[in-house]
């Protein structure tokens, strides 16, 4: 064999002459029969093609077979057979420990030219034992063995379909030697492709039946089959852990035997529809565990048909919705709560999403907003609060939004004090998900307040002239000027007098005047100012009214007063 690839001859290999041969072909036809017969008992593929090998080795026993194969463990193709080069390793350096069974090499290094592996006839290969190891193999290595085994050429065969190569037969060729029995060779190896890709075909089937097994009696979900008239054809393991029971106490039973005998006879009819539709929904039920603990079922299937159209069987997988059902329940419960406590509250309360939407609001705050508590539930607070404080409300509530802190203040509206307090309200992720709002009416109770603390000023007041009555040194003017200023501090006056009745004359005598009265000419070392009785013994104006009812008044308008005439 020449130093360099590209020297060696495109040459065919030897296909038989014009003398027929009919021993040769007999032998030829024999050996056919027995490789195929001998392949077909064979489901391992490793086996198939040690067998091919060696056959294509009997039938040129002056050259060497190498036969490859696709693993798809490894994903690439693996040297399964090397007939006449067992003892490679120690006659060539440089793979030391290592022998051509051990190489393999990615499906695509193969392709140098597909058309040779692809055509089914045995094809000169002319890149040399280097490009067929597809480089794996050191090129000296691969260049000593040609030379120590003496290679002239080499022959190739791929294992093949219609798109793709998976492996092939390469003939070593000795100087000298041409290839025997090539029909042979070519039958042989399109019935070995044919055999692995059953093999392969069914090994995936099998593969996939598993993966379908696994998948079936593993799936989350429970799963059965049944019947036209509701009787169990399959079911899966995880129905079977659901409900407790057997895979023999199951089959051949009605689904309606699982279920309460109130749900009994909703499957009944449920199945009617099932029937008719070819398919359901959501489809509630409780069933009755082996245990007698009843659990909650959602079920959703298909009816499969046959060819003809007719009835085979139905697809159907339940989920377990038992804990769900009790959560919505609680829910419910919960929310009914809530309703009682927001509606025992008497004062105002409703609690909105964070863009304003009312979901719960008892019917104090409905009535106040002129509507009912179930007119409010989904509408906006926005749309309903009276626009004067419209504004102001939603700066609370976006003030709450941005700090995610309660926030408690006063305000007055319609004459009514109220005290208010917002409150955000947190989900299960620390988002702000709603506001409760709580609002009082305050205005008795500062009516209460103011009234209380007049009458601790006035009490105080009057201790202080009790303290001045008794102090024998204060003049009457002095005592007068007390009592001005604690009436101006108690009805919070800017202007007033005071005054005495002069025992001597019966003349009321204004003994302190504010500034209201500076017009008045009054000489300054005395302030007093007399107003005399009338001619009917009654005494004039506001003070007199005062006197002769001898009870106090109060009006913010003079005009107003009784027995007004001509006030100063």
């Amino acid at each position: 064999m020449n130093g360099h690839d590209e020297t060696f001859n495109n040459e065919s290999p030897e296909r038989g002459s014009n003398t027929f041969d009919y021993n040769e072909r007999l032998h030829e036809l024999q050996l056919i029969n027995d490789i195929l017969i001998e392949t077909y008992q064979v489901e391992d593929t490793d086996r198939i093609c040690k067998l091919v090998g060696e056959a294509v080795h009997k039938l040129n026993k002056d050259c060497y077979v190498i036969v490859s194969l696709y693993d798809s463990s490894i994903n690439a193709v693996r040297i399964r057979a090397a007939p006449g080069l067992e003892c490679i390793t120690e006659k060539v350096a440089g793979i030391p420990d290592r022998g051509l069974e051990d190489v393999s090499f990615r499906p695509k290094d193969m392709e140098l030219n597909p058309q040779l592996f692809k055509s089914g006839k045995l094809e000169h290969f002319k890149y040399g034992l280097y490009a067929l190891l597809a480089k794996k193999v050191p090129y000296y290595s691969c260049k000593q063995i040609e030379k120590n085994l003496n290679i002239g050429s080499i022959q190739v065969i791929g294992f093949s379909n219609e798109k793709n190569i998976f492996g092939g037969i390469s003939i070593l060729v000795p100087e000298g030697q041409k290839v025997h029995y090539v029909s042979a060779i070519e039958t042989i190896t399109a019935h070995v492709s044919k055999k692995i890709q059953a093999i392969w075909t069914e090994r995936a089937l099998h593969e996939a039946e598993n993966r379908f097994e696994v998948l079936f009696q593993q799936a989350p979900l429970s799963y059965h089959s049944l019947d036209e008239n509701g009787y169990f054809i399959d079911v899966n393991n995880t129905w079977l852990e659901t409900l407790g029971y057997s895979y023999e106490e199951v089959i051949g039973k009605c689904f309606k035997d699982f279920l309460t005998p109130e749900d009994s006879e909703k499957f009944k009819n449920n199945l009617d529809k099932f029937n008719s539709h070819g398919e359901i929904h959501g489809v509630e039920y409780e069933a009755v565990r082996k245990d007698g603990k009843r659990i909650n079922i959602v079920i959703d299937g298909k009816i499969a048909y046959n060819e003809d159209g007719s009835f085979k069987q139905t697809h159907c997988a339940f989920k377990d919705i038992t804990a769900q059902k009790k959560a919505e329940r609680k829910a419910l419960e919960n929310e009914k709560l809530l309703r009682s406590m927001i509606d025992a509250i008497t004062e105002y309360a409703f609690l909105m999403e964070p863009d304003g939407t009312i979901v719960q609001i008892n019917e104090s705050t409905a009535e106040r907003l002129n509507t009912t508590s179930q007119e409010c539930m989904g509408c906006n607070i926005y749309d309903l609060l009276p626009e004067k404080i419209r504004s102001s409300r939603k700066q609370k509530f976006d003030t709450v939004l941005a700090e995610g802190k309660a926030l408690k203040f006063e305000d007055m509206n319609e004459g009514n004090y109220f005290q208010h307090n917002f409150y955000p309200v947190y989900d299960y992720s620390n988002q702000i998900s709603h506001i409760a709002v709580f609002s009082m009416d305050i205005t008795e109770y500062k009516t209460n307040v103011k009234k209380l603390k007049w009458e601790l000023d006035v009490n105080r007041s009057l201790a202080e002239l009790a303290d001045a009555l008794i102090d024998p040194n204060n003049s009457i003017e002095t005592i007068a000027n007390i009592v001005l200023s604690a009436s101006q501090e108690l009805t919070g006056s800017d202007h007033g007098y005071v005054s005495s009745i002069d025992p001597e004359t019966g003349d009321n005598v204004c003994h302190t005047l504010t500034r209201m009265m500076e017009s008045c000419s009054i000489n300054e070392n005395d302030k007093k100012i007399s107003f005399p009785r009338g001619l009917d013994g009654l005494y004039t104006k506001l003070f007199g009214h005062a006197l002769n009812t001898k009870k106090g008044f109060y009006n913010k308008f003079s005009g107003d007063a009784p027995g007004f005439r001509r006030s100063p």
